[in-house]
């Protein structure tokens, strides 16, 4: 009853604004995914939300719904397949074998945002990874051929919170210079971040205590750009007021790219910061956000910065007011033009091309 009644809300809510057909909606409500905290917890009356969830669903692969008060996912045959696969690749035995298994596994890329048939199934299935199954995993990212490489790096996204023991692999491959490996696994880092809880515990410790380099690695994989989590934005702010300063600068990144970024609370923060006596504050201008109406009452502090005794603030904040002017029905920048025009001879020669580009935009969006 309460799915034909949650059916029922969408329908008309999509049928009255002329959206979609009722036909259309009703034929992919036969295939919800079976999880219970998607539609009773994460459910909050955004229509469009969940309906954009539904209609990527592959209609392939109905599901029945006995009981809507007790939903369970039972893996199907698709699950099926996958745990054959995996296991063919992780036991072949020569390089050709290996690698025609690694191009069928494709099909089932957990990283694969477009790709709908992924999507159907690892929006469910969370297998259990044996410690071997891991190991394997791990010692196939340093095979020679790209293509098993890479679909291992990939696979051990599927490994949940039993990945904990690859991280350090992945970190490895994240500080690589070798073709497309960093970007590779800071995927799948940031993947097992946002769904495994111990992972996630596992990143944010290391973002404290492990090697500089790591501590980066780290934060940057706890982005909150596609998802918030309250524990994790309280152990960025932490780390963007105790860390040292690329930490630092790595949290604010990470909590600025989310849609959801509360600049209220982040903006006195990172001011704060600019004030301090850190050696680095950059990063505190390169990350404030130049298409928010909270930065306004900010401007006189970001047109002092142009004062700053540091070269690299002051670039910084030449080229953040160079993209503000380009907001100029957001923001007025006008009054910073006595501070650029000093930069003009800065004994910086980036400050003073900065300081040029930045009276060039003033000129071309404000110049009344």
């Amino acid at each position: 009853m309460k799915i034909k009644l949650f059916a029922a809300f969408i329908c008309s809510v999509f049928v009255a604004s002329g959206a979609i057909a009722q036909t259309n909606l009703m034929s992919s409500l036969k295939y919800i995914p079976v999880i219970r905290e998607y539609i009773y917890n994460n459910y909050q009356g955004n229509a469009i939300t969940v309906y954009s969830e539904l209609t990527a669903i592959s209609a392939d692969k109905p599901i029945l719904i006995p009981n809507p008060n007790d939903l369970v996912y039972v893996p199907g045959k698709t699950e099926q397949e996958f745990e054959a696969a995996l296991k063919r690749f992780l036991s072949a035995t020569t390089k050709t074998e290996r690698n025609t298994i690694a191009q069928e596994l494709r099909n089932f890329d957990p990283l694969d945002g477009k790709n709908n048939y992924s999507y159907q199934l690892w929006h469910n299935y969370h297998p259990v990874r044996t410690e071997n199954e891991v190991t394997g995993l791990t010692l196939l990212t340093n095979d020679q051929d790209n293509d098993v490489c890479r679909m291992a790096t990939t696979l051990l996204a599927t490994c949940g919170d039993a990945a904990i023991p690859a991280i350090p692999r992945l970190f490895e491959m994240r500080k690589s210079k070798d073709g497309l490996r960093p970007f590779e696994s800071d995927e799948v880092l940031q993947y097992l971040a946002e769904r495994y809880p111990l992972v996630r515990a596992k990143l944010m410790d290391m973002s404290r205590s492990a090697e500089p380099p790591d501590r980066v690695i780290a934060t940057q994989a706890l982005n909150q750009w596609n998802w918030q989590d309250p524990a994790v934005k309280a152990h960025l702010i932490g780390l963007i007021k105790e860390a040292d300063d690329a930490t630092a600068e790595a949290a604010a990144e990470a909590l600025r790219g989310s849609s959801k970024a509360d600049w209220n609370e982040l903006l006195p923060i990172l001011f704060t910061q600019l004030d301090s006596k850190r050696e680095n504050r950059a990063w505190c201008v390169r990350v404030l956000p130049e298409m928010d109406e909270k930065l306004n009452p900010y401007l006189p502090r970001i047109f002092t910065a142009l004062g700053d005794r540091s070269p690299e603030v002051r670039l910084a904040t030449c080229n953040l007011i160079e993209r503000l002017a380009y907001y100029s029905t957001t923001h007025d920048v006008r009054a910073s033009r006595t501070g650029l025009f000093k930069l003009k001879n800065d004994p910086d020669k980036k400050v003073q091309e900065a300081a040029r580009n930045a009276i060039a935009a003033l000129d071309k969006y404000q110049s009344h």
